[in-house]
Order: C-alpha cells, then structure tokens, then sequence
C-alpha cells in the first residue's frame, strides 16, 4: 500500500509461512511474494546484531511478556540493538496489552515498565492509548498530530477497512494520549526491564494474576500452599535431623536444577535459538551426569572421611560456579553464537558432572547395614531438590530476583546447606 523500496521480515519458524499460508486472503499473499519483501527465517535478535542496513521503521509484532524468553524482545539491551539500525528520524513500533479507558494498578505498572525502559534509549516515546497500547519510540521528535497522517492517508490513496480516516481520528486525540502519558510518567517505583533483571516479565505475571483471580482466590491458595508447605517442612526437617547427609543431597538437587534452567534461560536471553543449540545443552548437561557418576565409583574405596571431604569441594565448587556465571552473564552477550553455545555447553557439562559425582560418592556414606531403609529417604532428598527448584526457579526466583540474582541465590542456597550439613555431621561425630 505505501510502496516501500525493502521489507526484511524475520520469523523464527521456517515452518510458519506454510502453515498460514493457505488461510490468507490475497492481498496478504500478494504482499509476501512481492519483490520487496524479505523474509529471513532466523531469531529477531541475533539478525539485528548481525544487520548493516538502516531502516525508517522497526515493528515489533510479538506475543505480550509471559514469559522470560518473550521479555528478552522488550528489554533495554534490545531496544539499544534496534536504535543502532534505525535510522536518525527513524520509528520503532510495538504495542502491548492495556486498557481503552481505564488502568488498573496492575496494567499501569506494566505499561509504566515498557514506557520507562524505552525513554532509557530513545529521545522520544510516543503513546496511543487503547485495549491495545501502540508505542512509538525514535531519537528524533514524532509527529502524530492527526491531521498530519490524515493527509498522507488521503495523499497515497490508501484503501483499508479498518484504519479509515475516522479511526485514525479518533485514536490520535491529542487530549487523550496526553493524560496517558502523565499517568505512565507519574507512575513511580517502576524498574527499567533489562535482559538480566526481567522486571517487566514480573509486572505482566502481577497483570495476569489480577485479570483473572480473585482476592478470595488468592486467600485460599495461600493457605493451601502454607498447610503444604509446612506438611512438607516437618517432613524434611525429620528426615534431615536423623541424616544430615539428605540436606547436601537436597541442596545439590535444588542448586543443580536451579543453575540448569537459569543458564538454558540466559542462553535463550543472548542467542534466542531454541531448536538444535537447546538439545545439545540438553545433552551436555545430561552427559556430565553420566561422566560424573563414573568419577564418583573410581572413589569407591575411599574412606569415609575422604567422601565427606570430597562432597564438601564439589560443594564450594557449584558455589564459586554459581558467583561465576552471575558476574560473566553479562559479558557473554556481544559473543557470538557459536562461542556462546561451546561456554554454555562446557557449563551445564561441568555443573551435570558435579551433581552427578556428588549424588555417588554421597550413596558410599550410607553404612551397609541402612541400605533398605536409608537408600529411599536420600533419593527423595534429591528429587525434591530438584523438583521444588523447578518450581521455584522459573516462577519465583528468577521473575523476583532477575537472572544474576537467581544465580547468586543458589550461590547462598548452597553455602548454607553447606552450613548445615557440617554443623550436624560433626555433631553426630560422623
């Protein structure tokens, strides 16, 4: 409709064009196999970083935040990368979930955290209020006076069934983009979103949970999760005053799943691949476990004091590992994709081969006679671990914490468990 001279359209899936294909009218088929239009089929992020070209305009056509891979297209580090190839006058568009007239407190928050981490990077950040908040971010001044479009509408004989001249009227009422515009700048304690420290994720998730749960809602399920969560703790704290050595194996299931998913996450967060380069992370972290484990029987025959030692090391090991990764995070993000996949491979391979050594040489320190009964209480320790880290990790540390945080807290997990372990070993004189 607007003859441009180029359009690079990138979508991740390659599969994507041939699965809607057959279901679009013929104006938009026409408008994919014009000569102008390229698609790349590759992730939105490592195209940008790996683009020359200058653009008049970048339009963000995604899902909302619901996640933290989705957060890593709405963060400050992204929008810098997209102000490099925009040009001077330039024009970055998105939009996201908010309301036509009203905003709660959840919804404001939200689309505080978007506005705020765009006006970290661009000069001027424009508003158009409705269900769907239209945001338009450049380093120059952004005309969006009505009668401005209404004439380049009228100019280039534009033919549309939706954006008609009385919608485009009725949208750009200055009045109206104004008072939004307050609201999100009056907004206060709202947090700039950054790849690391993904605030906006965390506003969404608060925006999902008021749209659809109720005050009542929320009142039972928080007694339900303390009754099990206290269920859960008297049964923990039971096991692990009779064998203090299920609180390492517990605290090495929780950091090991806690490090896994947080590193799969920042690997997502920098390079965004999600099909072969995941699978060999998969598989890296998996064959750690099983070259691990094999380390762990050549110490067989150790004596008790040995395997007590050598636990204690892989701990502060997967501690300083943990420091380590949240302090390096953030310089990995100008590498490139293949050295990222080879840092990140040798990671998860080294953390799969402590957690799986660690998981041997602690079995060696149950005496003979407790095999039976002792073999069932340390295996749940570890799966718990994991399996409460799992939980936790992705929906509560992580949101709350940001990534490096995340990482520093397993750091402290493991200190403590650490802590604890030792304190009630060399009380049992074991």
């Amino acid at each position: 409709k607007h003859s441009p001279k180029r359009i690079d359209y990138v979508v991740l899936d390659n599969s994507f064009i041939g699965l809607i294909e057959p279901y679009l009218d013929s104006e938009d088929i026409s408008a994919l196999k014009d000569p102008a239009t390229h698609i790349h089929y590759a992730d939105s992020r490592a195209f940008i970083r790996g683009n020359k070209n200058k653009y008049d305009a970048v339009i963000i056509n995604i899902q909302e935040v619901p996640n933290l891979k989705a957060n890593r297209f709405y963060t400050e580090e992204f929008y810098s990368r997209v102000g490099n190839i925009l040009k001077p006058n330039g024009i970055l568009a998105l939009s996201v979930v908010s309301s036509e007239n009203y905003l709660s407190r959840q919804t404001r928050i939200f689309n505080a955290s978007v506005y705020v981490t765009l006006k970290s990077v661009f000069k001027t950040v424009e508003v158009i209020p409705g269900d769907s908040l239209m945001f338009l971010a450049s380093s120059s001044a952004i005309d969006t006076r009505k009668e401005t479009l209404l004439d380049r509408f009228n100019k280039r004989r534009i033919s549309n069934h939706y954006v008609i001249p009385s919608y485009i009227g009725y949208k750009l009422e200055p009045g109206r983009a104004l008072k939004l515009k307050k609201l999100l700048e009056d907004t206060r304690g709202v947090e700039i979103n950054r790849d690391f420290r993904p605030t906006t994720c965390y506003y969404f998730a608060g925006l999902w949970l008021n749209k659809f749960a109720s005050p009542l809602g929320y009142l039972a399920a928080t007694v339900l999760l303390i009754a099990i969560a206290l269920g859960i703790f008297r049964l923990l704290l039971r096991a692990f005053i009779t064998e203090p050595l299920h609180i390492l194996i517990f605290v090495f299931g929780f950091v090991g799943m806690l490090l896994e998913l947080t590193l799969l996450l920042s690997y997502q967060i920098i390079s965004g691949h999600i099909y072969w380069q995941m699978g060999a992370l998969f598989s890296s972290f998996m064959a750690g476990l099983f070259t691990g484990s094999l380390s762990g029987n050549m110490l067989k025959d150790n004596s008790r004091r040995a395997h007590s030692l050598s636990l204690t090391i892989l701990a502060l090991i997967i501690v300083a590992l943990s420091v380590c990764a949240a302090y390096l995070l953030p310089y990995l993000v100008n590498l490139s994709t293949a050295q990222n996949i080879c840092i990140f491979t040798a990671l998860l391979a080294v953390i799969g081969g402590i957690v799986g050594a660690a998981f041997v040489i602690a079995s060696y320190l149950i005496r003979p006679g407790d095999v039976m009964s002792r073999a069932g209480g340390f295996y749940a320790a570890d799966l718990w671990g994991a399996g409460l880290s799992a939980i936790l990790s992705t929906n509560v540390i992580a949101p709350l914490f940001g990534i490096s945080g995340a990482l520093t807290f397993s750091a402290v997990i493991g200190l403590a468990g650490l802590s604890v372990f030792l304190i009630l070993s060399g009380k049992a004189g074991r």
